[in-house]
């Protein structure tokens, strides 16, 4: 991706998350400051229809006072005033004082006189024999101690919840001794509630606190409130938040449920401040990325192209006498300085260089020379007189009678045959890693190729009891050179079975995917350790210093790898440490990458080594 792409994804990025956080803090901060005075608002709502409600139980027992300090009450719970009902109390008169029971209680408990009517509705009711059950000798309602002692609340029955106002019958003069109790009661029924709710412009509704049934949201907030003792708020949906309340009995025990549900005008106000806050931060924020990006464009992005061009330009041309240049004065102007002051290098180095690689190309294909010449008048040199001394010791060792002298001739025959071994591995190799060599790839089967030699090298694994199993899958075939796999899993193979113990085992296994062939030999033998698993592939390296026996030139591992190198393939070794046994892996492609038998990679080494 290029850099002004980078740069615009970045700065769309930062103002991205700039606009989301600033929305998210805002929103967050603002929202909760506006459910915040929504609960303020619910509470002093809650606060002015309990006000109200505290105000209708007021103005009940100011009016049940007027009538308990009253002469003619006195007489009439005295005995003397009996007419005292008739001419005073009426429909009329329980209309005009908003009561729906009035009861005249004497000090004894019983009841002088009662009356019933709704007055909301105008109709004659049977004073409750639930609210009667109230009305004793010991009664809060009736049995008091003060001249100006009252109470006032509230009282739950089975027909209703009741406003209730009991004060003692004493003289207009205030004086005693009390000769009763007067008591008054409004119920608290949908009239009253909608009288409520009208003074208040409230919407109200109530339940009765510990009913069975109550609806989800006042069982909701009945726990609440008994587990908080405080005013529960909750927000019923986007358009209406309701407050909820208790309400205690004249005894202090809680009775009833207020809620006050109120449309969320507060709320809905704020979320639409807020959506055209975030309106107007993300106008801003995206004149401000514009902004941004037109002016990075313009001070540095295309001048950074024009400079890339240029380069681009010099280097596919491969002309390094050209120079860069851009407008501005700045840092780019600086870099371009640098640049026209490395053509200037590059352009002296190419040239010197040309020259150096001339006069070394010229040497190395005179080294090269020599070496083949070097490779083959060594073999000549060497294996022509080894070979008679090959054939003929074993023949004199066999006519000799003499045991010591038959020692001696065993001795020349493993040094002549160990010499002449590694005569041809050092061939061998120097041939592997000249570029002269022919490799002559065809389809080779690796199952096989091990099936075969395990079978001409039978007798070398007989020896010590060594067991193979060969789980090479048969239907593995490589691009290779038939005779140099063939030498790659002989030297394997022979190098496995030398440095594993009698009765020991080998194990093949291969597998493959859409490229390569990863083959394992895993023996059971000696095992190595780190040091030598850095060094097992060089040259005339032995794993076993502590062995001196004529079976190992030390360079059959070096020759596995370059085999496999040329193949394009690679070749490791793993142990666990010693007596751990070790694995040797090596991979070969599937098919035939190149047609040349030694990669550049070998040659620009040797002529890196050549030019030291």
């Amino acid at each position: 991706m290029k850099i002004r792409y980078k740069i615009w994804l970045l700065i769309i990025f930062i103002m991205l998350v700039s606009i989301i956080s600033i929305n998210v803090i805002a929103s967050s901060v603002l929202i909760s400051s506006y459910e915040s005075l929504e609960r303020k608002r619910m509470n002093i709502d809650i606060e002015r229809f309990n006000n109200a409600l505290n105000n209708e139980i007021n103005q009940l027992d100011n009016s049940v006072g007027d009538w308990a300090a009253w002469d003619d009450t006195y007489l009439f719970a005295g005995g003397e005033n009996n007419e005292f009902p008739d001419k005073n109390i009426d429909n009329a008169t329980m209309t005009n004082l908003r009561t729906d029971v009035m009861l005249y209680v004497n000090t004894s408990g019983n009841i002088l006189y009662e009356r019933g009517f709704d007055f909301s509705d105008q109709k004659i009711l049977n004073v409750s024999n639930n609210l009667k059950n109230y009305i004793y000798k010991d009664s809060v309602l009736v049995n008091f101690t003060e001249l100006d002692s009252s109470i006032k609340g509230i009282i739950r029955l089975p027909e209703g919840i009741i406003l209730i106002a009991s004060r003692p019958i004493i003289t207009s003069y205030r004086e005693g001794p009390i000769q009763g109790s007067v008591i008054w009661g409004r119920y608290l029924d949908t009239n009253e509630l909608n009288f409520l709710s009208n003074t208040t412009n409230l919407s109200v509704s109530t339940s009765i606190y510990n009913d069975q049934n109550l609806p989800p949201d006042f069982r909701e907030a009945a726990q609440s409130i008994v587990k908080n003792n405080d005013i529960f708020i909750q927000a019923l949906d986007n358009n209406y938040i309701a407050g909820y309340s208790k309400i205690e009995d004249i005894f202090g025990k809680p009775i009833l449920l207020i809620k006050i549900t109120i449309d969320r005008d507060i709320y809905k106000q704020g979320i639409l401040t807020i959506q055209h806050f975030q309106l107007i931060i993300f106008i801003l924020m995206v004149i401000l990325s514009i902004i941004l990006i037109i002016f990075i464009d313009k001070s540095l992005l295309s001048r950074l192209n024009q400079l890339n061009k240029q380069v681009l330009d010099i280097g596919k041309k491969n002309d390094f006498s050209k120079r860069v240049s851009i407008s501005g004065k700045d840092e780019l102007n600086e870099l371009t300085n640098v640049i026209n002051e490395t053509m200037n290098i590059i352009e002296n180095t190419n040239k010197t260089l040309e020259i150096k690689v001339f006069e070394r190309t010229k040497k190395i294909d005179n080294l090269l020379k020599q070496k083949d010449e070097f490779i083959n008048q060594l073999g000549h040199d060497l294996k022509n007189p080894l070979n008679p001394l090959v054939n003929l010791l074993p023949i004199l060792e066999k006519s000799e009678t003499d045991i010591k002298n038959k020692e001696i001739f065993n001795v020349l025959i493993r040094n002549a045959n160990y010499m002449k071994n590694l005569v041809i591995k050092t061939i061998d190799l120097g041939r592997l890693n000249s570029p002269k060599t022919r490799f002559y790839f065809e389809d080779v089967n690796l199952y096989t190729e091990f099936k075969d030699v395990i079978s001409n090298n039978e007798m070398i694994f007989k020896e010590k009891n060594i067991e193979i199993k060969n789980n090479i899958p048969d239907n593995i075939t490589v691009q290779a050179d038939k005779l140099r796999i063939s030498e790659l899993i002989i030297n394997l193979l022979s190098n496995a079975a030398k440095y594993t113990k009698c009765l020991g085992n080998i194990m093949l296994d291969a597998k493959q995917d859409n490229t390569y062939v990863t083959v394992s030999v895993k023996d059971s033998g000696i095992g190595m350790t780190d040091e030598q698993l850095e060094h097992v592939f060089d040259e005339f390296y032995k794993a076993d210093p502590a062995r001196h026996d004529f079976d190992s030139s030390g360079l059959g591992l070096s020759i596995c790898k370059r085999i496999v190198e040329i193949h394009n393939g690679e070749i490791w070794v793993e142990s666990e440490g010693l007596g751990e046994g070790s694995t040797f892996y090596f991979t070969i492609p599937k098919n035939k990458i190149r047609n040349d038998n030694v990669s550049m990679e070998y040659i620009y080494n040797k002529i890196d080594k050549i030019g030291k």
